[in-house]
């Protein structure tokens, strides 16, 4: 019964990729001492510049993981534990305001080291008689 869940959000998670264009392995595994384990899914462009976790969580308890949590920080990782009902029907706005949620903010450009050497002189215009 729980695994049909499983799928069905991860399908869900799946066709929001597809709508809204972004990448998700899932399930996805990470190692912790030595040992592989599942996680639910992870994101690489959203959350930090390392991507993040995705796990679910299930009513009532709604229990977090803390060896997922202490995963995600010595990585450097944004995590998130998501509520599996919410997930359970696609809800095309639910995913969307997530995603908003999750969205690195933008960079601040970078400029190479020529560009820095690079003087920058000012021009003045002649008055015209």
């Amino acid at each position: 019964m729980i695994d049909d869940v499983i799928t069905k959000i991860r399908e869900n998670w799946l066709l929001a990729s597809e709508e809204f264009a972004f990448k998700i392995l899932t399930p996805y595994q990470i190692l912790i001492d030595d040992k592989e384990r599942n996680v639910f899914a992870f994101l690489p462009d959203y959350g930090s510049d390392n991507g993040m976790v995705i796990e679910l969580i299930y009513p009532p308890e709604f229990n977090t993981d803390k060896e997922i949590i202490e995963w995600s920080r010595k990585n450097g990782c944004f995590f998130s534990f998501i509520n599996a009902e919410s997930y359970s029907e696609y809800e095309k706005a639910l995913f969307g305001e997530t995603l908003k949620d999750w969205k690195l903010p933008p960079k601040p450009p970078r400029f190479s080291k020529a560009a820095k050497r690079i003087k920058t002189t000012s021009v003045r215009r002649k008055k015209s008689p």
